[in-house]
C-alpha cells in the first residue's frame, strides 16, 4: 500500500520528529549531538530553511522548522543522511539509524505554534531527565528570544512578550495536548471496533457497566493500540472529566 501524502502546513512551519530504529539511541556521546546540530545547520544554510526550536533526546529529536527554497522533506533528508553517514562510520555499523521516514505535524496558527514550542522544550522534563527545561543542555530553551545565530526567535517575539512565552513554556503539558501534538491516532471509525474487541462488549453502554478495574484495563489497552484518550471518550459518549475519573486522575 502506498504511503499517504504528507499534510503540508500553510505557514511552512512543521514539527519534525526523528526516532531511532527500534527506539535505539541515536546519540551515544555529546560529540554526536554536536555533529547532528552541525548537519542541521549545514542543511539550513543550503536550503534557506529556518530552525525555530529544537530538542535532542537520547533516541529521538524534535525540530520546529520553517521551509526554505526547497521542499522541507529535502532539507530533512540533507541533515538526516549526513548524520547517518557520520554515525555509521564512527561506530562501524551499517543500515538504517532512524525509524522509517520522519514524522511531521503542520503548525497552522499562533496558538498551535506556542503549544508545540512548549511540548518540544518540555520533553526532557516530561521524561524525568531534569526538573526544569532550563537545566537541559541540548535544546534552545536558554537562547529562546535571542539571536544565537542558529535558531530564529523572531516569530516567538512577534506572538507574545518573551516573559509570557517563558511562563507559558514552563507549564506542564497534559496528556490531551501531547496526543494533539504527536498526532498519529487511529481513524475515528476504528475506535469503536477496537473498543469492542478489547472489552468483549458490543456497545458503549455495556462497556460502561463493567467494573472500574476492568474499564481502566481496557482503556489502557485501547490507548496502547493507538486510540487517543479523547477518541476513547468520544466513542464511549462521555466527557474527558469522566474518562479521567476512570483513569484515576480525578
Amino acid at each position: 500500500m502506498p504511503r499517504p501524502p504528507r499534510i503540508r502546513s500553510c505557514t511552512g512551519i512543521e514539527h519534525i520528529m526523528l526516532r531511532g530504529v527500534n527506539k535505539q539511541n541515536i546519540f551515544l556521546e555529546n560529540s554526536d549531538r554536536r555533529k547532528f546540530l552541525r548537519c542541521v545547520m549545514n542543511a539550513l544554510e543550503k536550503s534557506g530553511a529556518i530552525l525555530h526550536v529544537y530538542c535532542l533526546m537520547n533516541n529521538h529529536v524534535h525540530l520546529l522548522i520553517q521551509k526554505g527554497n526547497e521542499p522541507l522533506g529535502e532539507t530533512v533528508k540533507r541533515f538526516a543522511v549526513s548524520y547517518v553517514f557520520y554515525f555509521n562510520k564512527k561506530y562501524e555499523r551499517v543500515g538504517h539509524l532512524f525509524q522509517g521516514r520522519y514524522r511531521s505535524i503542520p503548525v497552522e496558527n499562533e496558538g498551535g505554534y506556542l503549544r508545540v514550542v512548549r511540548y518540544i522544550l518540555q520533553n526532557p522534563v516530561k521524561a524525568g531527565i531534569c526538573s526544569h527545561a532550563s537545566d537541559y543542555q541540548w535544546s534552545n530553551y536558554r537562547s529562546l528570544g535571542t539571536n544565537d545565530g542558529f535558531t530564529d526567535s523572531t516569530l516567538v517575539k512577534k506572538i507574545a512578550e518573551i516573559e509570557y512565552v517563558f511562563e507559558y513554556v514552563n507549564k506542564a503539558v497534559n496528556d490531551e495536548e501531547t496526543e494533539e501534538i504527536e498526532g498519529g491516532h487511529v481513524p475515528e471509525k476504528e475506535v469503536v471496533q477496537i473498543m469492542k474487541e478489547v472489552s468483549g462488549t458490543q456497545s458503549a453502554e455495556l462497556f460502561l457497566q463493567l467494573d472500574g478495574a476492568t474499564m481502566l484495563k481496557n482503556v489502557k489497552i485501547m490507548n496502547k493500540r493507538g486510540c487517543k484518550y479523547r477518541q476513547i471518550a468520544n466513542a464511549l459518549g462521555i466527557s474527558m472529566y469522566r474518562l479521567d475519573r476512570i483513569r484515576g486522575l480525578r
